[in-house]
């Protein structure tokens, strides 16, 4: 399975009916998200880099309550999207930079937090991906990962869009889903990690590890 950049091209510069019901329902589930996951881990000197930033929604609502936030992504379409947003939202704090997920263009341990949401599951090697956000993130900062669980309204709404003629209503690309197992398989076997925080709501599996050196 390979998604390119120009796939997410595509993805981000839908102006489809679907498109705006699904950033409208992504708006709504951010505050949830900040409350439950991000607010404990963060302070006004926090640096936090988002993976696959796409339209930097949730990174953008946590901005202002930290130092600085960087997206990453391959798309320029992803990335104009996300600089029109933080115009939007008068966020100053918030720089954007094209670059691959399974090189990043950062040196080892530069940010206390690195997150993806809904990036790993559209590649057949995701343990790259959690290689490099483990590598530049600090000692005693975050690996914050949210991926699409197997057992979830968007896994049963994926298979019944997989037909050509309704492949039109799944707005994303191709992907797998994941289990708490497969997840964690991710991480298991690094000694210098610590697991503390798992959470599965509204179809989303959230993992929070800490890099303890």
């Amino acid at each position: 399975m390979k998604v390119t950049a120009q796939d997410w091209d595509q993805v981000w510069k839908s102006k489809s009916i679907l498109m705006k019901i699904l950033d409208n329902m992504r708006q709504i589930f951010t505050e949830s998200l900040y409350k439950k996951v991000f607010q404990p881990y963060i302070n006004k000197n926090t640096k936090i880099l988002e993976l696959g930033c796409g339209s930097s929604t949730t990174s953008l609502y946590i901005a202002p309550k930290i130092k600085q936030f960087t997206g990453l992504d391959t798309s320029n379409e992803a990335l104009s999207l996300s600089k029109l947003n933080a115009k939007k939202l008068n966020v100053k704090n918030a720089k954007f930079v094209k670059g691959d997920c399974f090189h990043i263009p950062f040196k080892d341990n530069s940010f206390d937090i690195v997150w993806s949401q809904g990036l790993l599951e559209h590649f057949d090697n995701p343990q790259g991906i959690m290689n490099e956000a483990i590598r530049t993130t600090k000692k005693n900062g975050y690996i914050i990962t949210i991926v699409p669980a197997t057992f979830s309204f968007h896994k049963l709404w994926y298979i019944i869009t997989r037909p050509k003629l309704l492949r039109k209503l799944w707005p994303w690309t191709k992907q797998k889903f994941f289990t708490q197992k497969r997840l964690n398989a991710l991480i298991d076997n690094r000694v210098d990690l610590k697991k503390i925080f798992y959470y599965y709501r509204y179809g989303v599996i959230v993992q929070i590890t800490e890099k303890k050196f």
